[in-house]
């Protein structure tokens, strides 16, 4: 079963995120890395107030070669941000399921 989604892009210059990892993102070190969580974050905010209706940002993980991004991503769900233990703000990111 297909489904259309429409989310943040978040480029990865350095390997791929396959479905089952879990990764730590820095998100002092890229520009792009920050926008793309503040943009699922927003996402899943407006999706409706409440708590029950609150759903974890996500975030469409795509591997980037010269400039050129891959025909095959990961949707990736935010699973918890703060510092990395080197003191920077951080994400953590889990892989679900692979998208074209």
């Amino acid at each position: 079963m297909s489904e259309n989604l429409t989310l943040p892009v978040l480029p990865l210059d350095e390997g791929a995120v396959l479905p089952g990892m879990v990764v730590p993102l820095d998100l002092s070190e890229s520009g792009e890395v920050r926008a793309a969580i503040e943009a699922a974050r927003a996402v899943a905010r407006a999706k409706g107030p409440g708590i029950r209706a609150v759903e974890k940002p996500r975030v469409l993980l795509v591997p980037r070669l010269n400039g050129q991004y891959a025909g095959v991503g990961t949707l990736g769900v935010i699973e918890q941000e703060g510092r990395l233990p080197g003191g920077e703000p951080g994400a953590v990111v889990r892989g679900v399921s692979r998208v074209r």
